[in-house]
């Protein structure tokens, strides 16, 4: 028995205290209890709930402002018209945004107005509208910009800016896909009508520093911030994700397009017989990205919302051994199949994507800032991914 205690106790070490123990089951449950979170996209649902006080607060202050912005549309319009309609309905109520329906009344909505509750909101509503202003204006995408939102009019009324675009047909992508047996048609279908887009407005780059701290430094620093300095393990794994990414991208002869920057299932319209009939939500686009981004975006995001997962365990997955399927890889080379695009690694691109959300979504939202789930699930989760898969790669 002396022998087999002494074998054994160089091997486990010294027995662990009662509070060490407490603390390793304490993590333990916490990592059980973060897998199931993932599993049923926990952090959706409670934004949802968590949204149905903010509606009643966003209903209230949206019926106030629709009279005086109304008034203002009505300027631009020949015979004033606008200024008779009055608001329909609330689609939508956060602490960064309003949107809701307007008309005349007991008659179809004729327009959706986008109110910004915050700085941030409003600096991407501004963005929206010289999006929308310079694509209707583009004679190189033809009829294909009857499916970009008509714009009615925006501007600043008070300190508060807002967008009215008129109302699209058709219901969301998003719905679709829960009831179609066949998810990959639709997803070709609506990276078949974003490639119009990119082939129309490519043009030819060489990845500079611009281009780098744009699509890497700038966001990777601003992630940085957000994890803090007490996090020291994180912060060190942002600097060798910036330093991968931007050797996986610098000098390389690429064509850049007009993109979409949030090209998701819910950001896209469909008819009752499945043909896409509008792309909202234009205030992430630019004129100069990887055409890539937005088909990954548009995988990344259906993966998580048909498999209830949070967008950084899909990311997880990914990067760490779940590849695309043979239709999702033909979809991401159609991006590459433009001229003198040069391939770009997939994890880099996944990553770019996902570094793309997570900090938009820290500034488009400052609510999740101080949401602890979701910071585990979307960021850190997937920092320890690449750091894991760095160590584990020859």
């Amino acid at each position: 028995m002396t022998a087999r205690r002494r074998m054994l106790g160089p091997r486990l070490g010294p027995r662990p205290r009662p509070r060490e123990r407490l603390i390793s089951v304490c993590w333990w449950l916490v990592t059980i209890a973060r897998g199931i979170v993932a599993r049923i996209g926990i952090v959706a649902l409670v934004e949802r709930r968590r949204g149905m006080h903010v509606d009643r607060r966003g209903e209230s202050r949206g019926q106030a402002l629709v009279p005086a912005l109304l008034a203002d549309l009505a300027v631009t319009y020949e015979d004033g018209e606008p200024a008779t309609w009055e608001p329909h309905e609330v689609l939508r109520a956060s602490p960064d945004l309003t949107i809701l329906s307007a008309g005349p009344r007991e008659q179809p909505s004729r327009a959706m107005i986008k109110i910004a509750e915050s700085a941030g909101a409003a600096r991407l509503l501004e963005s929206e509208y010289r999006t929308l202003t310079t694509l209707h204006a583009d004679p190189r995408l033809g009829e294909w910009r009857a499916l970009l939102p008509h714009l009615i009019g925006g501007g600043e009324v008070g300190d508060t800016w807002y967008v009215a675009e008129g109302a699209l047909v058709g219901t969301s992508l998003a719905l679709a896909l829960r009831e179609t047996a066949d998810p990959a048609s639709a997803l070709r279908e609506a990276a078949e009508v974003i490639g119009f887009l990119h082939r129309a407005t490519a043009t030819e780059q060489v990845n500079a520093d611009e281009a780098l701290d744009r699509w890497v430094r700038v966001p990777t620093r601003q992630l940085a911030e957000f994890i803090g300095d007490g996090r020291r393990s994180l912060v060190d794994a942002i600097a060798l994700l910036s330093g991968d990414l931007c050797q996986a991208l610098e000098q390389q002869r690429v064509t850049v397009s007009w993109v979409h920057g949030d090209y998701h299932a819910g950001n896209i319209l469909v008819t009752p017989d499945g043909r896409i009939s509008g792309i909202v939500d234009w205030d992430l686009a630019h004129p100069q990205d990887l055409p890539s981004i937005d088909l990954v975006t548009l995988l990344l995001a259906a993966r998580a919302r048909m498999r209830h997962q949070e967008l950084g365990r899909v990311v997880c997955d990914v990067i760490g051994g779940d590849p695309w399927s043979d239709w999702e890889s033909q979809l991401i080379l159609t991006a590459h199949e433009l001229p003198t695009s040069s391939p770009i690694p997939n994890e880099a691109v996944v990553l770019l994507c996902w570094l793309r959300h997570i900090t938009l979504t820290m500034r488009k939202h400052q609510r999740y800032v101080d949401r602890v789930v979701w910071s585990r699930l979307n960021v850190e989760a997937v920092l320890q991914a690449v750091t894991h898969a760095r160590r584990a790669s020859p």
